[in-house]
């Protein structure tokens, strides 16, 4: 991974009549600033970081923040899935970095090999998002990508629920980890935000009357937190409204015609390229799961939006309909008031990055919009205000997105 030039961003303190100012009052105090042979420095000191494995991993920014991430780095490689997922990031050459006013609790890109955390989560949301995006990282590097200029709505949507549940099975289970050796910090913050994963991961560990979840048991229970991401309502709705705001993008910039929505990924190559862990599948049935209604499906509401737009589109361009529409399923609106990981709970996002082919010229500043849209790890608040729905983000998940309109509106 090549890091940006040294000689990016520096100021040479000599030249600086600032740093005049504070020698001279320092002086006065009677302390000396002393005089370096290298005068120049970075607000932005790039630091490796190196553990028992030698990763590869750059850690970006103020002292204050590197050590925090250090710290975070250091209680994930403690546990033995942990240090799989270090190892992976640091052959990838990804940097770390945590920054004010994030947009979302963290985000992969890909495309600089970075991982952005937001300096407002404290430490153990802190480890729960780290091995979040550290595992997306992964999941880029394995091929993993959605190419809306051809992928079909069905395949976007499948590819985009299933990074998101690995991600946060493989976070539940780390955390799981971590609490069988005593600190349970970051499973009781993840358990804020994925309920429903964290209560089935335990729930299998204890059916199968594990006494740990590393070895071989790590594979049953990440399948067991791989199935149990779907089983929130909330937010597959919350991922369906990211395809929404991708449409949404793709007709303000007027190249609704050029995407064809015609190529197909099967559930098999999904569940191949993704549900691995140490070289070994930890996917347990049949790939055709991801087509069950529970998996692939959508609600009314999402299916009349996305009917919307290539009904418009036909209409303006003349431009097919999508035809694996017809093979989503559809399903009825759940009340789940009862469910203790909706409405004011927070969620988590994935970290997905759209790969745009030849539309280089037009799709440059759309495609940087969709990837601060989509490759996030979020939350919302949900919440009705009459007939719109409103939902805003938290100031620990997303600052990013404020959607807000009619329910059956594009």
């Amino acid at each position: 991974m090549n890091l940006p030039p040294n000689n990016q961003s520096f100021v040479n303190a000599s030249e600086n009549p600032f740093f005049d100012s504070i020698r001279g009052f320092l002086a006065t105090s009677g302390i000396t600033m002393p005089e370096e042979e290298n005068n120049e420095f970075s607000l932005d000191d790039v630091v490796p970081y190196t553990d028992d494995f030698h990763a590869d991993i750059h850690v970006v920014g103020h002292q204050y923040d590197r050590d925090r991430i250090y710290k975070a780095l250091d209680t994930i490689k403690k546990t033995e899935i942990g240090r799989f997922l270090v190892d992976a990031l640091g052959k990838a050459g990804y940097r770390l970095e945590m920054v004010d006013g994030l947009d979302s609790l963290g985000v992969c890109s890909p495309d600089d090999g970075l991982i952005t955390l937001d300096k407002s989560i404290d430490e153990n949301t802190l480890v729960a998002t780290l091995a979040h995006e550290m595992r997306h990282a992964m999941q880029y590097n394995a091929g993993l990508k959605i190419y809306p200029e051809v992928d079909s709505t069905k395949t976007q949507i499948q590819i985009n629920r299933a990074m998101e549940a690995d991600a946060e099975s493989f976070a539940a289970v780390l955390c799981m980890q971590l609490r069988e050796q005593g600190n349970d910090g970051p499973w009781n913050a993840f358990k804020q935000d994925g309920a429903k994963v964290a209560y089935y991961v335990d729930r299998k560990k204890s059916r199968l009357g594990l006494e740990s979840s590393t070895g071989e048991n790590t594979y049953a229970l990440l399948m067991s937190g791989f199935k149990a991401w779907y089983k929130d309502y909330n937010i597959r709705e919350e991922y369906d409204n990211q395809h929404i705001d991708l449409l949404k993008e793709i007709w303000s910039n007027g190249i609704a015609d050029k995407f064809s929505f015609d190529r197909t990924c099967e559930a098999s190559l999904i569940i191949k390229k993704l549900c691995n862990y140490k070289n070994q599948s930890y996917f347990d049935g049949s790939p055709d799961l991801l087509n069950k209604k529970e998996y692939s499906g959508v609600s009314n509401s999402t299916m009349n939006r996305i009917e919307n737009f290539f009904k418009t589109r036909n209409q303006v361009y003349g431009s097919d309909r999508d035809p694996s529409l017809k093979e989503i399923p559809i399903y009825e609106v759940v009340n789940e008031q009862d469910n203790e990981n909706s409405n004011s709970k927070k969620k988590r996002g994935n970290s997905k990055s759209v790969y745009w082919g030849p539309m280089q010229e037009k799709s440059n500043e759309l495609h940087s919009k969709i990837q601060r849209l989509k490759s996030a790890r979020r939350s919302y608040r949900l919440k009705q205000d009459n007939n719109d729905v409103i939902i805003t983000p938290t100031p620990l998940r997303s600052k990013m997105m404020l959607l807000k309109g009619k329910k059956n509106s594009l």
